[in-house]
C-alpha cells in the first residue's frame, strides 16, 4: 500500500515524500532506498499484520477467560481490591442503573430518562467517579449532576 502511496499518487500530486529513518527523498533519484523501498515496505506491512493478529489473539484469548479488556471499569461497576481482573457490582451506582432500566420498561423515551437523574441531582458517572478519587478520561464537569 505504501509504495503506491510514495510511487504514484504522492507524485501524481506534487507531493514530495521524504523518511527521515530510512534517509529517504523522493526529490533523490539516486537514493539507494529507492531500490529497497518495495521489500522494505512490504516488510513493514508485514510486521504490522502480524502484530495486529497477535494482539487479536491475545484479546479473544483473555476474552474466553472472562478477563476485562477495558482500563476503565462500566458505571455500576467497581474493580475488585483483590484481583482488579475482576469486577464488583458498585452498590451506590448500581441503585441508578436499576432506576435507568426500570424508566426504560416502563416505557420512558431516551430524552425522559436522560433528564430525570439531572432533576434528582444524580451525580454524572464522571463526576462520581471523580468523587470517589478514580481516574476518569473526561474533564471535571461543570454541572456534576447534568
Amino acid at each position: 500500500m505504501t509504495v503506491l502511496y510514495t510511487n504514484i499518487t504522492f507524485p501524481k500530486h506534487g507531493v514530495r515524500y521524504i523518511a527521515i529513518n530510512d534517509n529517504f527523498d523522493t526529490s533523490n533519484q539516486n537514493s539507494m532506498w529507492i531500490d529497497m523501498a518495495g521489500i522494505k515496505n512490504w516488510i513493514n506491512e508485514f510486521y504490522a499484520r502480524d502484530t495486529s493478529r497477535k494482539i487479536r489473539a491475545v484479546n479473544k484469548s483473555k476474552g474466553s477467560c472472562g478477563i476485562p479488556l477495558t482500563t476503565n471499569v462500566p458505571y455500576g461497576y467497581m474493580k475488585n481490591p483483590d484481583d482488579p481482573t475482576r469486577w464488583l457490582v458498585d452498590e451506590e451506582a448500581a441503585i441508578v442503573v436499576k432506576y435507568t432500566f426500570k424508566m426504560a420498561m416502563e416505557g420512558r423515551g431516551p430524552s425522559q430518562i436522560a433528564t430525570q437523574p439531572t432533576k434528582d441531582k444524580v451525580l454524572t458517572p464522571t463526576a462520581y467517579k471523580q468523587k470517589q478519587d478514580l481516574n476518569t478520561p473526561q474533564a471535571t464537569p461543570e454541572n456534576p449532576s447534568k
